[in-house]
């Protein structure tokens, strides 16, 4: 078995956290914006949300320790702010294009 705990509070498991989050981002700003064009479909959207959750909170699936499931609800809170703040900033930008 893998040894969980340090494997999520490295700094290696949080610089992919974090890349994991950008592309979350990418993908769910590509699909928002082609259905703002007419080409996308809302339930591929709300399904590649669901996938992006359950992937995001996968690591708190695998351990049982009390202390670790805090510390990734936080890392999983902040991917959340970092994939909306991504997005407002994105859009914003194209706004002013």
């Amino acid at each position: 078995m893998a040894d969980w705990d340090t494997l999520f509070r490295s700094n290696e498991f949080a610089a992919y956290r974090k890349y994991q989050a950008e592309l979350v981002a990418c993908i769910i700003h590509d699909h928002t914006r082609r259905m703002l064009n007419g080409a996308g479909n809302a339930d591929r959207l709300s399904g590649q949300m669901e996938m992006a959750k359950a992937m995001l909170g996968l690591p708190e699936k695998l351990t049982e320790d009390e202390e670790l499931h805090n510390i990734l609800q936080i890392q999983l809170e902040r991917d959340i702010a970092s994939i909306d703040k991504y997005l407002m900033r994105e859009f914003l930008q194209e706004e002013d294009a």
